[in-house]
C-alpha cells in the first residue's frame, strides 16, 4: 500500500471499528459514568489498532474490488493508478470498457502480452472471453502474445475465435522460441515479459480521434492468476511524465515497438478443425 493510501484507511479503520464496537454505545450514553469513560480509553485504542492492522493487511484485496461500483469506475478509468494485487479479467477489463465506453470508440487494437495464459482456463475465464469478444464486436482487433504458451490457453483461445463474428478479430501469437538471428535485446525482452506484461489498447474515439490506454503488470507469475504492482494508465494521463525525461505515451509507443519487433517472430496458432 503507499503512503498516500496508508492515512485514509487508518481513518476509516479508526471510525469504523470505534462505531461496530460495544465501545461506541458506552461513549454516545447521555450519562456516561466513570467506568465506561476509562473503558473507551482502555479498550478504544486497542480496538482501532486492530482495525487499522486488519484493512492494511486485507486492503491490497479489497481496493481492486472497488470497481464493481460505477462512479469508482468512472473515476479510476480517467486517472492513473496502481493495484497492488490484480487479475486482468476483473480490473482491467471494466476499466477498458469504462473507456471506450465514454470515447464511443468505433475500431482500433488490443494487446496483451502474457506468460503461459494460464487466467484464459482459470476461474474468471468467462469475464475475460465476454471482454474480448465484446471488443472485437465493437471493431477493434485483439491480439494475444503468450512467450511462454500453454496448450491449453492457446486451445482457449482458439475456441473461443470460433465464437467470433470474424475469425481475423483476434490474432493468437505464442513465442515458441527466437532463432539465432534474433537481436540480443529481443532475447532480453523475453525474458522480462516472463513476468512484466504490458496491456496496449489504441483507438479510435467516436469523433474520430486516436486514444491510448496502458496496463503494466510488474510481476505476474506463471500458473498464477493474480499480478502485483500492476499500473493503469487511461488516456487522460498519457501525455503526463512517466519519469523525469519521458511521458506515458512514449512508454507506450516504446513498448509497441519493442512487441512489434517480437511479434515478428511469432507464427499465428491454428488448431486443425475435426
Amino acid at each position: 500500500m503507499t503512503q498516500a493510501e496508508q492515512g485514509p484507511v487508518a481513518s476509516i479503520a479508526i471510525v469504523v471499528v470505534l462505531v461496530a464496537s460495544p465501545v461506541w454505545p458506552l461513549a454516545t450514553n447521555e450519562q456516561p459514568n466513570v467506568e465506561h469513560i476509562l473503558v473507551l480509553f482502555a479498550v478504544g485504542p486497542v480496538l482501532a489498532g486492530l482495525g487499522v492492522f486488519l484493512l492494511q493487511h486485507y486492503w491490497p484485496v479489497i481496493h481492486p474490488r472497488l470497481v464493481v461500483f460505477p462512479p469508482v469506475r468512472r473515476w479510476w478509468a480517467t486517472r492513473t493508478r496502481i493495484f497492488a494485487r490484480a487479475q486482468i479479467a476483473t480490473i482491467l477489463v471494466p476499466l477498458i470498457d469504462e473507456v471506450l465506453d465514454r470515447a464511443r470508440a468505433k475500431s482500433g487494437d488490443v494487446l496483451i502480452v502474457g506468460s503461459d495464459g494460464a487466467y484464459l482456463t482459470g476461474e474468471k475465464k468467462r469475464k475475460l472471453h465476454d471482454a474480448i469478444r465484446a471488443w472485437t464486436n465493437r471493431g477493434l482487433t485483439v491480439r494475444y502474445l503468450l512467450v511462454e504458451p500453454d496448450r491449453k490457453a492457446l486451445q482457449a483461445l482458439v475456441g473461443l475465435r470460433r465464437t467470433l463474428k470474424s475469425s481475423n478479430s483476434l490474432q493468437i501469437l505464442p513465442l515458441e522460441g527466437l532463432p539465432d538471428s534474433a537481436e540480443g535485446y529481443l532475447r532480453e525482452l523475453v525474458t522480462v515479459l516472463r513476468t512484466l506484461h504490458p496491456t496496449l489498447v489504441h483507438f479510435t474515439s467516436g469523433d474520430d480521434e486516436e486514444k491510448r490506454t496502458m496496463w503494466i503488470e510488474s510481476e505476474h507469475l506463471p500458473n498464477e492468476m493474480h499480478s502485483s504492482g500492476n499500473r493503469w494508465v487511461p488516456p487522460e494521463a498519457m501525455r503526463q511524465q512517466a519519469t523525469p525525461f519521458e511521458t506515458w505515451d512514449d512508454v507506450f509507443s516504446q513498448w509497441k515497438d519493442k512487441l512489434k519487433s517480437l511479434c515478428a517472430y511469432t507464427q499465428p496458432y491454428e488448431v486443425a478443425v475435426a
